[in-house]
């Protein structure tokens, strides 16, 4: 691919982002509750 032909990078950023937010989200509230599960058992 030539240079001219790149992506603009603000819409490559801004899906590169979108689903880097989306993954970190799934895998955040996935340890948070794992998290609050597992604290009080071994309390």
């Amino acid at each position: 691919m030539d240079k001219n032909d790149k992506i603009p990078a603000d819409s490559l950023s801004d899906d590169i982002i979108d689903l880097i937010n989306s993954a970190y989200n799934d895998e955040g509230s996935s340890q948070q509750d794992s998290d609050k599960n597992e604290k009080p058992a071994s309390n």
